[in-house]
């Protein structure tokens, strides 16, 4: 009987949470699709940013990280799952991913807002709870396969299914010994046939148990979970970023799609037509992830030095590429490919540093052009300061440096990824182009100075960012030192630029450098100047335009006071005869350095012991250290002039100056107590500091 008792518990068990999941159950694969599109936007931006300079590779690395799990996940459970994601009945993951979605529109936000290194902070363990929250829900719904037939099932029925076949199994197997192995018989036909029916009977809820196969059959044939036909996963390449590749000055390119961890043979090429072109060797891909793969390393294709294109040049080339003329194509050149690279001139102008969303800086050839749009743009200039004979001539030799340099030629390119044999397409063309053509010299200049934080504040350390901006810093061999000086005077900031922040630079033409810290007294606008390579390190194109000034300000912290008067004790009997009730008047004053006073009177008619309330509070704003707050009260009781008069009962005061002590919590409580002998006033009194 408990046998049966336990197996009609299991069943009704099942039947509950079978139709459960078969009636309740979302489909959410589009959904997760969009999401992993959403991601993909993303990690696409944040890329672009760390490769302009715009975005430190700190933060980008942490967005991507946190990316990066979350995608595996859904990526995990939809190939896992025949192609499709469900959610469970109380739609965890559906909530779940409009979290989700609601934390990437902040992140978006925030690429084109100085505020993204700190909003990552507060997103990535909401983030992270968010990618716990979806590994454990799909844990909850098993996915039996076999072949393209796939069959989704409560995990609780899972179980449920193999320990009822257990259970049958070992009471089919105790009543098949009963019934067979009591007494020693001799082999007969019926003995035969039960024995029969025992190996069968065994073999079938073995099979339930072990084969996913029969055990999903048996599980959707009474609708106990949902039977449906897989579909096929591809890896897919959807975008390649840059379109424009510049040896020398991009050093990595990036693929984004979707499922590209199912690719189990990675190589990637460059192709015209049906014809290879160029075969990434396996020490260029460093990145291969399920929505990325990343090619770099590429060492042997950094920028050209002046010197070894002038040697290439021959003696006939050198005077080209030694004149005035040769400078200007140079420049010209860089500008046209470089659109975000200025020549500022010593300028003064206040910045505000709220942040506020902004537009990104123009990329590498902003608007993608295809190589014949480029070359032909380069020969334009070069027909400009040479003539249409020498030219040819020299966009010819430069032509013939750069490809054997490079042993590739400029092209539009189909750029595939092959998963053994099969191609996996990138539907954007990959340009790749040559560097601008070698400069004798380099040049160096101030482009933006900005606080490293989002304000600074009198009183609190802080830096300064530089943002420099290089034409041709191959050509830098050596450090330089620039100086920061201030109106109103601080002590001089030295900075070191060595040389491999200027090798960085090389793939932008932009580095951004940081000061030590220091501490701004006192606040208002200051306005810092930048002078770069102060030593004359360099030898430089153009030495005049290596002064930037701005103007920034410096903030400071003001303190609330809130005050709140609550409640009024007599602590002794003032009555007398005739009046049945002691008559308290009381005097409460506040006092706040350039604010003025306020007073109040508290009249009660009551008895002592008894707590009244008197709910009276004022604020104090822009407050500053140094100064006096002070609490005073005064009081008697009134006998209207009867016998002996007015008993008067004290006055209590206490007083204190504002200290700078509040600075490392925004909001301090205090309690306030005015006490004589003869009566208690409480309250509280609260401290809030903030910046202005």
């Amino acid at each position: 009987m408990k046998k049966n008792a336990i197996l009609c518990i299991l069943v009704s068990f099942l039947l509950l949470n079978g139709c459960g999941l078969v009636s309740r159950l979302k489909d959410l694969t589009q959904t997760a699709n969009n999401l992993l599109e959403n991601i993909n936007s993303i990690v696409q931006q944040i890329d672009t940013k760390v490769e302009t300079g715009e975005l430190s590779r700190e933060v980008g690395n942490l967005i991507d990280e946190r990316l990066d799990k979350l995608a595996e996940v859904i990526e995990t459970t939809i190939q896992n799952s025949g192609g499709f994601l469900f959610d469970e009945v109380n739609g965890t993951v559906d909530n779940a991913f409009r979290n989700i979605s609601q934390l990437l529109d902040q992140i978006k936000t925030g690429i084109l807002d100085e505020s993204l290194p700190m909003l990552m902070n507060q997103l990535s363990s909401e983030i992270q709870e968010n990618i716990n929250l979806i590994s454990s829900s799909v844990e909850d719904i098993i996915v039996l396969t076999f072949g393209n037939v796939f069959v989704l099932v409560d995990k609780t029925v899972n179980s449920a299914v193999i320990i009822c076949s257990i259970i049958l199994l070992a009471i089919g197997l105790i009543i098949f010994i009963f019934l067979l192995f009591r007494k020693k018989r001799t082999l007969t036909l019926l003995r035969g046939i039960g024995l029969s029916f025992m190996v069968i009977y065994l073999a079938f809820f073995l099979t339930i148990i072990f084969s996913n196969r029969i055990r999903g059959n048996i599980i959707a044939g009474f609708n106990l979970g949902i039977k449906y036909e897989g579909t096929e996963v591809l890896p897919k390449v959807t975008s390649v970023y840059p379109e424009t590749f510049t040896f020398g000055t991009n050093d990595k390119i990036f693929l984004y799609g979707k499922h590209l961890n199912k690719i189990d043979t990675l190589k990637v090429v460059l192709k015209i037509g049906d014809q290879v072109k160029y075969n990434f060797p396996p020490e260029n891909i460093i990145v291969k992830s399920q929505n990325r793969i990343v090619l770099g390393n590429f060492k042997t294709w950094g920028p050209p030095v002046f010197a070894e294109f002038s040697k290439f040049m021959g003696v006939s080339g050198q005077a080209i590429v030694n004149s005035a003329q040769y400078k200007r194509f140079a420049k010209s050149v860089n500008e046209k490919m470089h659109p975000q690279v200025t020549y500022p001139q010593v300028i003064m102008h206040p910045i505000n540093i709220e942040p506020v969303a902004h537009t990104a800086i123009p990329q590498n050839i902003a608007v993608h052009a295809n190589i014949s749009e480029i070359q032909n743009a380069k020969k334009d200039i070069a027909v400009r300061e040479f003539g249409v004979a020498q030219s040819e001539f020299l966009l010819g030799r430069i032509n013939d440096f750069f490809t054997t340099r490079y042993q590739l030629p400029e092209g539009d390119y189909g750029i595939v990824a092959l998963d053994n044999k099969t191609e996996i397409v990138s539907p954007q063309l990959l340009t790749i182009v040559y560097p601008v053509p070698p400069a004798p010299l380099p040049d160096i200049f101030p482009m933006e100075i900005s606080w490293t934080e989002p304000y600074a504040v009198a009183g609190r350390s802080t830096s300064l960012n530089v943002k420099l901006g290089f034409s041709h810093p191959e050509e830098i061999k050596n450090d330089f030192k620039i100086q920061i000086t201030s109106s109103p005077a601080l002590a001089p900031i030295d900075i070191n630029v060595p040389v491999g922040v200027v090798a960085s630079a090389i793939s932008s033409n932009v580095a951004v450098v940081t000061s030590r810290t220091f501490t701004v007294q006192n606040p208002g606008n200051y306005t810092f100047t930048v002078n770069v390579d102060i030593n004359r390190s360099v030898t430089e194109e153009n030495e005049g335009n290596q002064i930037y000034s701005a103007t920034l300000p410096v903030k400071r912290y003001v303190y609330d006071l809130n005050v709140i008067y609550s409640t009024f004790e007599s602590k002794s009997n003032k009555d007398d005869w005739p009046y049945e009730t002691d008559e308290y008047r009381i005097k409460i004053r506040t006092s706040v350095t350039a604010n003025g006073s306020w007073e109040f009177n508290f009249n009660k008619d009551g008895e002592p012991g008894n707590i009244y309330n008197i709910n009276q509070s004022k604020n104090y704003v822009n407050l500053i250290p140094g100064y006096l707050y002070s609490f005073y009260t005064t009081g008697y009781e009134a006998d209207d002039g009867t016998k002996d008069g007015d008993d008067y009962m004290g006055e209590a005061s206490n007083s204190h100056y504002l200290s700078t002590d509040i600075k490392d919590q925004d909001l301090v409580q205090y309690p306030l107590l005015l006490e004589t002998n003869d009566y208690k006033i409480t309250g509280q009194y609260t401290i809030t500091r903030r910046i202005q």
